[in-house]
């Protein structure tokens, strides 16, 4: 009887052990499940943040690649550019034909004047654009104040213990588009000057479109003179290309004026590209108070100039 009942007694334990393991581990994987649904879900909550705040940055980023080009300020100045060049080169070349052609005095002291007249002009042009490039900077300056407004009105996100703030235009920079054509392009009068800027790498081997980010410099003696071009996309047909997002790695840097970097933008060219820093603090608070920040970067090329008045047709 004593021995019936202990095997009784040592099945009732065993199963109420049993019954005891079974509701830990139940409450375990339970617990466990929680734990991943929860951090799933805040890492969700993570990432759409930062998709937002790219979204911001990309905004941001063509919001000011709009400012660079604006009325086509930066094409027509390419355009003066160029245009001045030729001017110089070919009232250079009148004068020397006169010379060799032992025409009238007259003619060679009023050709010379145009010389100088033209060589003038084009000072005149390279001075105008470097207050032009100072001036573009200016306008950046105000059109990111006014974006870092608009982002300090966005309410704060909170998911529990997590808090995400607003996203802050922490860097901006301006710079150029690498690989990429002035808008402008070459003519065809002077055989000689082509065929030299071909060989200075200065015009494309097969078309007639400037190179972008060059000095073009003629050959002397008005070697002392600049002639500098900005890359930026030229005329499609009657229209043009509007401000457009690239690759960071395109990117060519030439100055920051947002950040903790910032200092004096080099104008030794006429902007046409900016690059943005989108950041936003990540923080939690509780028994474990963590602080960190997701950032995201984006980068825009000015928009296209329009077709020069004397230009009747596409010559790329």
């Amino acid at each position: 009887m004593n021995g019936i009942r202990f095997t009784w007694l040592f099945y009732h334990r065993n199963a109420i052990r049993r019954r005891g393991n079974m509701l830990a581990m139940v409450a375990l994987l339970g617990t466990i499940i929680i734990v991943v649904v929860l951090v799933g879900f805040l890492c969700q909550f993570l990432f759409l943040s930062h998709q937002k705040e790219r979204t911001d940055a990309d905004e941001c980023a063509l919001v000011l690649a709009h400012v660079i080009n604006d009325r086509d300020r930066v094409g027509q100045m390419n355009t003066a550019v160029e245009r001045s060049r030729e001017l110089v080169y070919g009232a250079r070349e009148a004068h020397n034909e006169l010379v060799r052609d032992d025409s009238d005095p007259a003619l060679e002291d009023f050709s010379r004047l145009l010389v100088e007249e033209a060589r003038s002009g084009a000072q005149l042009v390279e001075s105008s654009r470097q207050t032009m490039c100072g001036q573009v900077i200016e306008d950046l300056k105000q059109s990111a104040k006014d974006f870092r407004k608009k982002l300090k009105a966005k309410a704060e996100s909170n998911v529990g213990l997590m808090k995400i703030s607003p996203a802050a235009l922490s860097v901006v920079e301006v710079g150029l588009p690498r690989s990429v054509f002035s808008n402008v392009t070459a003519t065809e009068a002077f055989d000689a000057l082509l065929q030299a800027d071909r060989q200075s790498g200065f015009v494309s081997k097969a078309g007639l479109a400037y190179a972008g980010d060059i000095n073009a410099k003629l050959p002397s003696p008005d070697n002392d003179l600049d002639f500098k071009l900005t890359p930026l996309a030229g005329p499609i047909g009657d229209g043009v290309s509007p401000p457009r997002l690239t690759a960071i790695s395109v990117f060519d840097s030439r100055g920051r004026f947002i950040g903790e970097k910032k200092g004096n933008v080099l104008t030794s060219q006429l902007p046409s590209a900016v690059r943005v820093k989108m950041e936003a603090a990540v923080g939690t608070s509780g028994l474990w108070s963590l602080a960190s920040s997701l950032q995201a970067v984006a980068s825009a090329a000015a928009g296209g100039a329009m077709r020069a008045p004397d230009e009747l047709e596409p010559r790329r």
